[in-house]
């Protein structure tokens, strides 16, 4: 088994695997005849994940369910919501231009899901041997808050409007 993390030369190398996204096939039956296929391989690559200890973002199921803050707060009426939004493919409309690209919202729940990954504790390692985790259930991640991860640029609200050059001159400086 390997985990999801490496070490060379003082640099940490993380590991995630990505699952394909479903596609609209209503849409794009020109150039995908079957849906199935795709998600066979998503549940290929899921399965590969869990064999090699590797955490996974899980495209293939998470583009069909809502937006983390829009689904509600009970519990039974999160299930109930998250049916609904399947059953009726409102994932198609909200998250797809065109059958197979990604809209705004498709973009913003990819975020989601990615940022879910990071988050997640992972597989801990100590002196090369892996430790398993209690929960064998309970999915891997990479361990990394999001909100702690070095950023190359400013974020976007601290770009100046009138001058963006100004912002990202002192950066291409140093």
């Amino acid at each position: 088994n390997q985990c999801s993390t490496s070490s060379s030369e003082n640099a940490i190398v993380a590991v995630a695997l990505s699952t394909p996204p479903p596609c609209d096939t209503t849409i794009q039956e020109k150039s995908r005849h079957n849906e199935n296929v795709t998600k066979l391989y998503a549940e290929a690559c899921v399965q590969l994940a869990r064999e090699m200890n590797v955490p996974v973002v899980d495209l293939w199921n998470g583009m069909q369910v809502p937006i983390t803050k829009h689904v509600a707060a009970k519990e039974e009426d999160k299930e109930q919501q998250r049916s609904s939004f399947r059953e009726k493919e409102q994932w198609k409309i909200d998250f797809l231009s065109d059958g197979l690209h990604l809209t705004p919202l498709g973009n913003y729940r990819l975020y989601e899901l990615v940022v879910e990954v990071l988050d997640r504790p992972m597989l801990s390692v100590e002196n090369d041997e892996k430790v398993e985790k209690k929960d064998e259930e309970e999915p891997l991640g990479l361990g990394l808050s999001v909100k702690n991860l070095p950023r190359a640029y400013p974020d976007h609200s601290l770009v100046n409007d009138e001058n963006p050059g100004k912002t990202f001159g002192t950066i291409a400086e140093k």
